[in-house]
């Protein structure tokens, strides 16, 4: 799955879960889109209005469905690359490996 489908089924994953809790309310309606461009990663805007009772409650279970529900669909969060450098002091030449 490439990043562009990444993000759209993200997307529509972020929404069926703020539709589907009836602590939501309806209006204003729950929101998603790209928040911010990273080097490493795609922050997705979540935006729901609740009761205030309900916000903390809310928000702890729409982020565990949002979870679960990407684990099911195989979003994954970006693997962070690592880059060694070591100096073989006999040559003098660095050798660079790459990891992830």
């Amino acid at each position: 799955m490439d990043i562009a489908s990444d993000v759209d089924a993200a997307q529509k994953i972020v929404m069926d879960v703020l539709e589907n809790d009836k602590r939501i309310l309806k209006m204003p309606p729950p929101q998603t889109g790209i928040a911010a461009l990273k080097e490493y990663t795609i922050d997705v805007l979540v935006r729901g209005w609740v009761m205030n009772a309900d916000g903390e409650a809310t928000l702890f279970d729409i982020q565990q469905r949002i979870k679960e529900r990407f684990d099911a669909a195989h979003i994954l969060p970006p693997a962070r690359r690592q880059t060694t450098v070591s100096l073989d002091t006999a040559s003098a030449k660095p050798a660079v490996r790459r990891a992830g």
